[in-house]
């Protein structure tokens, strides 16, 4: 018996990838460098702080840490309030039989609080979330999902009294998106 459903946001609840690679290979632009798509890649399912930190090293990025963040995160708030976006086909659907079976939904992703839940505001479905996770809110690990799970899901599962200490993976699923994540689940027991 499943006892809670958590979700991925990006690319999974919604396909905001190309909003997401447009702003970043703007941003670094912005600030003095030429990345492309592929450069992205490896950074996929980072946190944005980390993120940003290695682009700038790697690729030599003026002005400050924080700056870049404010920058990135004002765009990609703005293309979203202007975008068609919705759903992905499937998840509205989804997320009703999960209600009717009341399954508590968590979202847990590495987009920031604010972006989580512009989004899901967007779609008029915040209020459907019991809990909503940022990889930005949690003690840092690796990036991905690892860290996801051992500092934000696993603690909220078992807050809400839906694992015990072993693990919540037996009674919870997670729906993620990022082939890089995927892999790091392995280690997780994650089904």
């Amino acid at each position: 018996m499943m006892k809670a459903f958590i979700f991925d946001m990006d690319g999974v609840i919604v396909n905001s990838e190309p909003q997401h690679i447009e702003v970043e290979i703007a941003t670094a632009a912005r600030y003095g460098a030429t990345i492309t798509e592929d450069d992205l890649s490896k950074y996929m399912g980072m946190v944005s702080p980390e993120m940003w930190s290695r682009v700038k090293k790697e690729h030599g990025l003026n002005g400050e840490l924080e700056e870049i963040l404010e920058h990135q995160i004002t765009e990609k708030l703005k293309r979203l309030k202007e975008s068609d976006l919705e759903p992905i086909k499937g998840i509205p659907a989804l997320m009703k039989k999960l209600s009717e079976r009341d399954v508590p939904m968590a979202v847990a992703s590495s987009s920031p609080r604010v972006y989580i839940e512009a989004v899901l505001t967007k779609f008029g479905i915040l209020d459907q979330f019991v809990s909503i996770i940022s990889g930005e809110e949690v003690e840092q690990g690796k990036p991905g999902t690892a860290y996801l799970l051992r500092n934000g899901v696993g603690t909220w599962c078992r807050s809400k009294g839906l694992c015990g200490t072993r693990g919540f993976t037996q009674w919870c699923a997670l729906s993620k998106s990022c082939r890089h994540d995927m892999y790091r689940l392995f280690g997780t027991g994650c089904r």
